[in-house]
């Protein structure tokens, strides 16, 4: 037996549309049971160092398949090696307060496009396929929506 099924477009290039998707993104983290107070904590810290970053939670938070002793994988992405420089301390200080351990990677925007764009499976490519974008998701889609454009 077959349904009807209808398909929708979404346009986008429209602003309207990227908005409405990180709504619908800010939603699905409030539903999930991760360590939200972790994750506020490293937005603000890095924030104090630079208004340009992009947040994201991967891995088995971003799958909601996390058990007690998971590890929180999160990626920051920056716009530049300084920045990258700047904020290690501060994610390695959050590494060693925490309990729940912490596995965070940094990356330039131009280091996360290369790896997105290479021939093999790395650590971008997962996020590219299943993340949530804590902070920074209009960056995010911008910075996606380059690559799918070349």
């Amino acid at each position: 037996m077959t349904g009807n099924v209808t398909a929708h477009l979404l346009n986008s290039d429209n602003n309207l549309t990227i908005a409405y998707l990180n709504l619908i993104n800010q939603e699905e983290i409030s539903k999930l049971k991760f360590p939200k107070e972790i994750l506020a904590d490293i937005q603000r810290r890095i924030f104090k160092q630079t208004e340009f970053f992009i947040l994201v939670v991967f891995g088995s938070y971003a799958k909601n398949k996390s058990r007690e002793k998971s590890d929180l994988d999160i990626a920051v992405i920056v716009e530049s090696e300084q920045t990258k420089k700047d904020i290690t301390p501060l994610l390695e200080t959050a590494r060693r307060r925490e309990i729940k351990p912490i596995d965070y990677h940094i990356f330039t925007r131009s280091e996360f496009l290369q790896m997105l764009k290479a021939d093999v499976e790395n650590v971008g490519k997962q996020i590219y396929k299943n993340s949530l974008i804590y902070y920074g998701y209009i960056e995010y889609y911008n910075l996606i929506r380059g690559i799918k454009n070349e």
